[in-house]
């Protein structure tokens, strides 16, 4: 996975929320300040994914980060009890547990 891949961060309608109630904006005002309709921020903030270009407006309008380093979501930590380092037998045989 190449290190620029970003994505949506998941609580990004929370961030969207706390950003604005901390510059003291209800969200007609916030929308005003956007010059985006007021039921556009509603959605927003109720979790319904806005475009791209949108998300790049509300970063620079709150000064707030919503897109985040992405993750693999195959990626999880792996540990052993011992201390030899993993091999690729055991990556193996934990592939293969989890097909049962």
């Amino acid at each position: 996975m190449a290190k620029s891949e970003k994505e949506l961060a998941p609580d990004f309608h929370n961030r969207i929320r706390e950003a604005r109630t901390a510059k003291g904006w209800d969200q007609r005002e916030f929308a005003r300040r956007m010059n985006e309709r007021l039921n556009i921020v509603q959605r927003t903030e109720n979790g319904n994914r806005p475009t791209d270009d949108l998300i790049k407006k509300i970063e620079k309008v709150l000064d707030v980060r919503l897109f985040v380093d992405a993750e693999s979501a195959n990626a999880r930590p792996i540990s052993t009890s011992d201390t030899r380092n993993m091999t690729i037998g055991d990556a193996y045989d934990d592939l293969l547990s989890r097909r049962d």
